[in-house]
């Protein structure tokens, strides 16, 4: 199947995991964050397609889910949403968008093993939804779309290998950076809000 210059190969299926860096635990004193929790592992999904200018170049668009719980802080006297656990008092949970447009450079190491690498100019979309207790929705979603928080430039690799014509099974690797902290002042290590993400990744023919 082609659109325009590009064919489209495959539609992929990818069960994952996400690491949300939480680097907000402690305040400037040292002592505990309330209601800030350890960097959380949650699971998820998503659907993409393989969009191929080249047997090297492609583009692999993709919409990911997964959920994270957030309540909202303060830092030095400003607000902040971190992690949370559903046993807070003031919880919502945030249903996450994940949209990645990455430009992939793909390598065969053999007939049928292959080895890609890409990048892209990812956003998170954030939707607030269940609330537990008395939760500051307006507060907490205001602030992870303030100072462009949804904006994360990606960097990703896949190793894939063919199992039949059909159906190509592999790992992706994706880390995805919180290039805002350059300027939203925050006084929190660069890995705050980091998203690591390790996904079992199913890609059948079209």
């Amino acid at each position: 199947m082609s659109v325009c210059a590009l064919q489209v190969t495959d539609l992929e299926v990818r069960p994952a995991l996400f690491w949300l860096g939480n680097g907000y635990t402690t305040d400037s004193s040292g002592n505990p964050v309330q209601y800030s929790d350890v960097s959380p592992i949650t699971g998820g999904a998503g659907i993409g397609v393989g969009l191929q200018f080249s047997p090297l170049l492609s583009l692999r668009p993709a919409l990911d889910f997964f959920g994270i719980q957030y309540a909202l802080v303060s830092i030095n006297g400003s607000p902040k949403a971190v992690p949370t656990q559903i046993e807070t008092g003031n919880a919502v949970l945030m249903l996450n968008a994940l949209l990645s447009v990455p430009l992939t450079f793909t390598w065969k190491l053999d007939p049928q093993l292959q080895f890609s690498a890409g990048v892209s100019p990812s956003m998170l979309f954030r939707i607030p939804t269940i609330g537990y207790g008395t939760p500051d929705r307006g507060g907490i979603t205001s602030y992870l779309y303030a100072d462009a928080r949804f904006f994360y430039p990606e960097v990703q690799t896949s190793i894939m290998y063919r199992m039949s014509d059909q159906l190509n099974a592999g790992f992706t690797l994706r880390a995805l950076f919180p290039i805002f902290h350059l300027w939203d002042a925050e006084a929190v290590p660069f890995w705050d809000q980091m998203i690591i993400s390790g996904m079992l990744s199913l890609r059948f023919s079209l």
